[in-house]
C-alpha cells in the first residue's frame, strides 16, 4: 500500500508541518522528512549543474556556429529557465553564487572542449556571462538571436 508521501507529497508535507507545530514529534515520518531536508541542501548542486549545461551549450553555440542545432538552443533555454526557477526558490544560494557559478563555468568549458574537440584555451578563462544574465530569460533570447 502506498503512503501519503508517495501519492501526494504536498499533502504529506502539510501534515508533517502540522505535526511539528503541534509538537507531535513521535508521529513524524522522520525518514522521509530527513530525505526531503537533505534534498533541499542539494539545490546548489542542481543549479550548478544546470548552469554548467547552459554555459556548455552557449560556448558550443558561440564557438562552433557551423554546428548549431535546435537541440543546443532548446538546451540553453530549458536549462537556464530551470536553473533560474530553482535559484529563485532558494535565495540563500546568493551567498555563495559567485563561487559555484565559477565552478559551473569550469565544468562547462571542459565539457564544451570535449564535445567540440576545440582546445580548452579556445574558451575565455573567465566566464563572459554573469549569473544574473543567465537568470534573465530576455538575455538568453537575445544571446541566441545575436549569435544566429
Amino acid at each position: 500500500m502506498k503512503t501519503l508521501y508517495e501519492t501526494d507529497i504536498v499533502l504529506w508535507l502539510e501534515e508533517q508541518v502540522k505535526l511539528l507545530r503541534d509538537r507531535k514529534f513521535e508521529e513524524l515520518d522522520m525518514d522521509h522528512l530527513l530525505e526531503e531536508i537533505e534534498d533541499l541542501g542539494n539545490q546548489r548542486d542542481t543549479i550548478e549543474r544546470l548552469w554548467a549545461l547552459t554555459m556548455m551549450h552557449m560556448l558550443k553555440w558561440k564557438y562552433q556556429p557551423d554546428r548549431r542545432c535546435n537541440s543546443w538552443k532548446s538546451s540553453i533555454k530549458g536549462h537556464a529557465k530551470h536553473a533560474a526557477r530553482r535559484f529563485f526558490k532558494t535565495p540563500t544560494n546568493k551567498r555563495h553564487v559567485e563561487e559555484f557559478f565559477q565552478d559551473a563555468y569550469e565544468e562547462a568549458k571542459l565539457e564544451a572542449a570535449n564535445e567540440t574537440f576545440l582546445d580548452l584555451s579556445s574558451f575565455p578563462i573567465e566566464c563572459e556571462w554573469s549569473y544574473q544574465q543567465l537568470l534573465d530569460e530576455k538575455f538568453i533570447e537575445d544571446f541566441l538571436k545575436e549569435m544566429d
